[in-house]
C-alpha cells in the first residue's frame, strides 16, 4: 500500500500486475506473463545490494533515530555519470539490518522517499492475497507495456 502523494495498492500474482488507485477509482492492469525478469518490475531491495558494490559509490553517512529506530543512514551514489538519479540514501535498521527508509534524488529538488512500516519477516501469506479482485464501478485501463 503506498498513502501519499496518492493512494494506491499494488498487487502481482507473477502473470499480471494491478496497480489501483482507489480514489480516482481506476485500477492499471499488466500482462507480465511473457516478462522473465520479473524482478526488474518493482523495486528489489535483494538484487539492488547485490549490486551496490559494483555500481556506487557507497559510504555511511551518520547514525540517525528514524521514528523508534536506530539507524544508520547509507548514501550510495552512482559511478556511471549517466545515471537516472544522483543519488540513493538507505537508512537501514540496526537492529535488524533492513531499510526502513529509502530516498531516490533524481536532481537537487525532485526525489521519491519510500518509508517502510509494520515490516514482518517472513510472514504466512495465503495465496489469495496476490490475486486482485477488480471492485465494481472501476476503470480498467490496459498497460501497454509488456
Amino acid at each position: 500500500d503506498y498513502t501519499e502523494p496518492t493512494k494506491q495498492l499494488v498487487v502481482s500474482n507473477g502473470k499480471s500486475v494491478w496497480i489501483y488507485f482507489p480514489d480516482m477509482k481506476q485500477v492499471i492492469e499488466q500482462d507480465i506473463s511473457d516478462i522473465k525478469n520479473k524482478e526488474t518490475l518493482l523495486f528489489q531491495f535483494g538484487s539492488f545490494v547485490d549490486n551496490i558494490r559494483n555500481k556506487f559509490e557507497s559510504k555511511i553517512l551518520r547514525e540517525e533515530k528514524l521514528e523508534d529506530k536506530n539507524t544508520v543512514l547509507l548514501e550510495c551514489i552512482p559511478k556511471d555519470e549517466n545515471a537516472e538519479f544522483s543519488k540513493i540514501n538507505f537508512w537501514i535498521d540496526r537492529e535488524k539490518w533492513l531499510p526502513v527508509k529509502t530516498s531516490v534524488y533524481y536532481n537537487e529538488i525532485s526525489n521519491i522517499t519510500v518509508t517502510f512500516r509494520k515490516i514482518k519477516i517472513n510472514p504466512e501469506v495465503k495465496p489469495e492475497l496476490f490475486d486482485f479482485k477488480i471492485p465494481e464501478g472501476i476503470d480498467i485501463i490496459s498497460s501497454p507495456f509488456k
